[in-house]
């Protein structure tokens, strides 16, 4: 059994000499890094350049862009440093995917849906204002000269 392990750590380098050091990153850097992070997962909702980076994704890219191409863009939008995994965070939440859904529906869809779900509505105040004015003859009408609506003209 030892002679397993000690077959293994013959591969494994010495952490010491082969292996480069790592550097940490920079305070400032690693502290707004981890600001962002913050600001994408605990924020209760999108912040502006959450909501411009959803924009350039739906409506100005042709293709899908790269995962590259999407951290290029969105460091530039947020002006702070993002990696890759703060981009699949972002891109995760419930409430980005919704707006990125909802910016692809595009505004006529919008509109259309908002008629289509108040158009019950309308119908029944159009059928309501029609028997009023059919019942209420007797009213007379300023803009028609002070006529009632079914006497005829003098």
């Amino acid at each position: 059994m030892g002679s397993l392990v000690a077959q293994y750590l013959v591969g494994v380098p010495d952490e010491t000499t082969s292996l480069p050091a790592v550097q940490p990153a920079p305070k400032l850097n690693r502290e707004a890094m981890l600001r962002t992070g913050r600001a994408i997962r605990y924020n209760a909702t999108l912040l502006p350049w959450m909501l411009a980076y959803a924009e350039w994704l739906v409506l100005e890219c042709v293709e899908p862009p790269s995962l590259t191409q999407r951290c290029v863009r969105a460091r530039g939008l947020s002006r702070t440093p993002l990696t890759n995994r703060l981009i699949k965070s972002l891109e995760a939440r419930e409430d980005f995917a919704d707006y990125c859904d909802e910016l692809a529906k595009g505004p006529l869809e919008q509109a259309r849906a908002k008629f289509a779900s108040a158009f019950p509505t309308y119908v029944e105040a159009h059928r309501k204002a029609l028997d009023a004015a059919a019942s209420a003859a007797s009213v007379a009408l300023p803009a028609q000269g002070g006529r009632a609506i079914g006497e005829a003209r003098k």
